[in-house]
């Protein structure tokens, strides 16, 4: 039994005619296949791989790969069944098969068509497709040898005879593509149809007398099962250079002229087979199950690979990006270097020549306000305090050592307190003016004050 399809939007379907050597891509839409491919392939050449194969865009792009299977050992069948749903008549005809194949049913792929069906009717008629199993597989490795994995086989006599409308009782004659190839002949009775053969036939075989011979058997047996109520008229569907060919024959053996229908070009067959099989009520498919899903895995293997392909080509584009971007640093980083080491030498001196002056400008400050200290000393010392030693040190400590009589002693607290009160352009000349203490020798007293510049605490 074929493979159920996925009921799923097809955005495009490829058509492959392996006996002919022609390729058509449709693409889907509006519930009908515009073609956007016409291509004849030569005998060697490969249908284009980035048409036919699929890829990530086919996840959300459903591609659909059809074959054409050529006719030779293929066997048709027509069915009245009671109308029902596509999966109950497909039950029956599982059931009907041991009876209407003519070889085992373990050695067939086989498949099935729901002919339109009027309101009057209570039956629905079915088209079975019969294929051994072994030309099936045989036909499979000639497609895996062009690259074209098929999701469906297909026949295209099928839609030929789907794209004639019957108007009228009496048999259908189509010819194969060739003179060697199979024809087939179909019998429209009572608006449906009751009987569809596919004949071989041979090259010097005399075709008027073959072709009338089984058209003879089959009125017979459709005497017996009582839908044949008349003789029946001939038409042939044929393109031109075909029915130059047939015509003759045929109206010979009828004995009374024979209604040529044209067939419909081959573009216009593909696109009827490309719709028809996306169809819901086309279920079963002639492509046996476990390629489909030997199919399927390549596919997912495939994208797997690519995706790991793709996952390594942008792991070196990043190294490459990182280590180029590393060469271009290290040389900025070199750059700067020799920058740096020939603007050190300059930078040096600069830092030697602020040192000097630094220096220069603590001398000048050193001397002013030492100046400040003694003009403060001068302007507030009382006139029996004398100063024995004054010591300046680093610009930021005053000392004062002197004496000063006993009973005049508390001058020194006036002298230090008037101190700590100094202003020089506004502000405070000393932060701190501490008392070193004082110690009486005989008639006088030795007194010690240590003074900090606020000038010089700012600089800290």
């Amino acid at each position: 039994m074929g493979e159920k399809l996925k009921k799923s939007r097809w955005h495009s379907a490829n058509v492959l005619d392996v006996s002919t050597r022609h390729l058509w891509q449709f693409s889907a839409g509006d519930g009908k296949f515009s073609t956007t491919r016409d291509q004849s392939l030569s005998s060697t050449e490969t249908p284009p791989e980035t048409v036919v194969a699929k890829s990530w865009s086919s996840m959300w792009q459903p591609k659909l790969n059809i074959a054409w299977l050529p006719t030779e050992k293929v066997f048709l069948r027509v069915m009245q069944l009671p109308g029902s749903d596509v999966a109950e008549i497909q039950s029956m005809v599982e059931l009907q098969l041991e009876k209407i194949s003519p070889m085992p049913v373990a050695q067939i792929a086989w498949s099935m068509e729901l002919l339109a069906k009027r309101a009057e009717d209570t039956l629905q008629t079915v088209i079975v497709i019969i294929v051994p199993r072994d030309v099936v597989e045989q036909f499979l490795g000639q497609l895996e040898g062009q690259k074209f994995l098929a999701d469906r086989l297909e026949l295209p006599v099928l839609d030929e005879l789907l794209a004639t409308e019957a108007k009228e009782d009496g048999l259908w004659i189509f010819p194969g593509a060739t003179a060697a190839s199979p024809y087939l002949i179909a019998w429209w009775y009572d608006g449906l149809l009751q009987n569809l053969t596919l004949y071989s036939s041979t090259i010097g075989q005399d075709l008027g007398a073959l072709v009338k011979e089984q058209i003879s058997q089959v009125a017979w047996t459709g005497e017996l099962e009582g839908w044949l109520t008349s003789p029946p008229r001939w038409h042939l569907v044929a393109d031109a250079g075909a029915a130059a060919i047939w015509e003759p024959v045929l109206t010979k053996s009828a004995g009374s002229p024979v209604e040529v229908i044209p067939l419909a070009p081959p573009k216009q067959i593909a696109a009827m087979t490309a719709k028809r099989a996306v169809h819901p009520n086309n279920s079963v498919n002639l492509l046996p199950p476990e390629y489909a899903v030997r199919y399927r895995q390549q596919y997912v293997d495939r994208l797997w690979m690519r995706g790991l392909l793709a996952v390594v080509v942008l792991y070196l584009i990043g190294i490459t990006i990182y280590f180029g971007a590393l060469q271009v640093l290290n040389f900025q980083h070199s750059r700067i270097q020799n920058q740096v080491k020939g603007i050190s030498q300059s930078y040096t001196n600069a830092l030697k020549m602020e040192a000097r002056i630094r220096v220069l400008e603590d001398r000048k400050n050193l001397q002013f306000a030492a100046l400040d200290c003694w003009k403060a000393v001068a302007d507030l010392l009382p006139p029996e305090v004398s100063i024995d030693e004054i010591i300046f040190e680093r610009g930021k400590t005053f000392t004062i050592l002197g004496t000063v009589p006993q009973e005049h002693e508390l001058d020194i607290t006036d002298f230090n307190q008037a101190l700590s009160r100094t202003k020089l352009n506004g502000d405070l000349l000393f932060s701190e003016v501490n008392s070193g203490g004082s110690r009486i020798r005989g008639s006088v007293v030795e007194w010690k004050f240590s003074c900090k510049l606020k000038s010089g605490e700012s600089e800290k």
